[in-house]
C-alpha cells in the first residue's frame, strides 16, 4: 500500500516538474560565505561570493544586506552559480549585516548571518564622556547619570570606573549604545575626590572616552538627629529600629527612605523578621479616592496638612483618621464633599507608620474611600 502511494506521488511530481527525489528531500543545503573575508570592509565595493551544494540540486540563493544605522538594505535572488552580488558605496554605509539563504527545490533552506563594520566608519568612530567629565561631587549610595555622546558606533558599550587612572570595577559590562545609564553608587566605594569614567565601544575597545578630569565621591552630609540611607539621601535616625521596616515605603524630604541594607542592620532588625510592617490596607466601597496625605508621606503632629479625597455620592462626608484599619480619631464631621479640608493634625497625635484617611458617607456607613499609609512623627 505504501509503495503503490509513493509511487503516485512520484508520478504526479512529474506533471509539477518536480523529481521524486525532491518531493521526499528532508535534507538542507550546505552553504558557506566564501567572500568577503575580512570583519572590516575597507574598499567601495563588496562581492559576497558563497558556495552552495544540495543532495539533489540547488533552486536559488538570496542575499539581504542592510544596515539599520542608515537605513540602506539591498535585496537580490540568484539562480545559478556563481551565487554572488557586488555593491558599490560601501563606505557611505555604517554597517553590513548579510542574511544569506540558499534553498532547494523541496524547499528546505540553510541561512547565513554575518555583521561587517565599515572602515570609514570605524575610522570616524567617537564616543564622548559627557557626565561626570570632572568637577562632579557624587554622593555615594546615590544613584546618577552616566551620559555620553557617539558617532559611527554601531555596537553596546561598556562602562567601568578608575581610581588616578587604576581601574575600580566594571559599572556594567554591556549596555546599550543610548548615551545614558543610570548608576547606583555603591556604598563600599571610597570616598574620594580622584575618580574617572571610562565607556568603550563592545565591538572594538581601541573607540573609547574617559573623563576629561576627576570627579568625587562623596559622603553625604546629614543635618541633625538624620543618617544617610542606602540609596544616600538623609533619613530621621529615629525611624532606625522604630518597629517598622523602612524599605523605600515613606518619604522623608521628598525622597523614599530606605535602610533596608546591611549597613544600617536592616533598620536595625525591622526589615529581618523582627519588625512589625502596617497590615494591607482595607479596600474602598465608594467609587473615589483619597488622594493627600499622600502614600508614604511623613507629616507633623501639631502642624496643618490638607485632606484631599474624591467622592461620589452625598452632599457631605465625615473624615476620620484610622491607624492600621482601625479608628483613632475623627478629625471633621459633615464636611462639604467638596474634596479638600484644612486639618490641624493634634499634638496628641503618636508617631507611626500605618495612619490612613477613611472618608465615609454619614447617611450609610458601609459607604466610603479610604487613602493610603502615611507617616506621622
Amino acid at each position: 500500500m505504501k509503495s503503490n502511494l509513493l509511487k503516485f506521488i512520484c508520478l504526479l511530481s512529474l506533471g509539477l516538474a518536480l523529481s521524486c527525489e525532491s518531493i521526499t528531500d528532508i535534507y538542507p543545503p550546505e552553504l558557506s560565505l566564501l567572500s568577503p573575508t575580512e570583519e572590516i570592509l575597507s574598499a567601495d565595493s563588496a562581492t559576497f561570493l558563497v558556495s552552495a551544494s544540495d543532495n539533489i540540486a540547488i533552486d536559488r540563493v538570496e542575499f539581504i544586506l542592510r544596515d539599520n544605522y542608515t537605513g540602506w538594505s539591498y535585496l537580490e535572488t540568484i539562480q545559478a552559480e556563481p551565487y554572488e552580488i557586488t555593491i558599490d558605496s560601501v563606505q557611505s554605509l555604517e554597517e553590513i549585516e548579510a542574511e544569506i539563504t540558499g534553498f532547494d527545490p523541496a524547499g528546505n533552506f540553510h541561512r547565513l548571518y554575518k555583521t561587517f563594520e565599515i572602515a570609514t566608519a570605524v575610522a570616524n568612530a567617537i564616543i564622548t564622556v559627557v557626565d561626570p567629565n570632572g568637577g562632579e561631587s557624587w554622593n555615594i549610595g546615590s544613584t546618577q547619570a552616566i551620559t555620553w555622546t557617539s558617532e559611527h558606533v554601531t555596537d553596546d558599550v561598556e562602562i567601568e570606573l578608575y581610581s588616578s587612572n587604576d581601574l575600580v570595577s566594571t559599572i556594567v559590562n554591556s549596555t546599550g549604545n543610548d548615551g545614558n545609564y543610570n548608576w547606583d553608587i555603591p556604598t563600599s566605594l571610597t570616598v574620594a575626590a580622584n575618580y574617572k569614567v571610562k565607556i568603550i565601544a563592545k565591538d572594538n575597545s581601541t573607540i573609547y572616552d574617559m573623563s576629561d578630569a576627576s570627579f568625587a565621591i562623596v559622603q553625604m552630609e546629614c543635618g541633625e538627629g538624620e543618617v544617610v540611607d542606602c540609596n544616600g539621601n538623609c533619613g530621621p535616625q529615629s525611624w532606625l529600629g522604630d518597629g517598622y521596616c523602612d524599605d523605600e515605603t515613606y518619604v522623608y524630604e521628598g525622597n523614599y527612605i530606605d535602610f533596608n541594607c546591611e549597613e544600617h542592620d536592616y533598620d536595625a532588625g525591622d526589615c529581618s523578621g523582627g519588625g512589625t510592617n502596617c497590615d494591607p490596607v482595607a479596600s474602598s466601597t465608594g467609587t473615589g479616592s483619597v488622594t493627600s496625605p499622600a502614600n508614604g508621606v511623613t507629616v507633623n503632629s501639631g502642624s496643618s496638612a490638607t485632606v484631599n479625597w474624591s467622592f461620589t455620592g452625598p452632599g457631605q462626608v465625615n473624615l476620620y483618621l484610622y491607624e492600621e484599619n482601625n479608628y483613632h480619631s475623627t478629625i471633621q464631621t459633615w464636611a462639604i464633599n467638596d474634596g479638600t479640608f484644612p486639618w490641624v493634625i493634634p499634638s496628641s497625635v503618636e508617631s507611626g507608620h500605618c495612619y490612613h484617611i477613611v472618608v465615609i458617607n454619614p447617611y450609610d456607613d458601609t459607604d466610603y474611600v479610604v487613602g493610603t499609609y502615611f507617616r506621622v512623627q
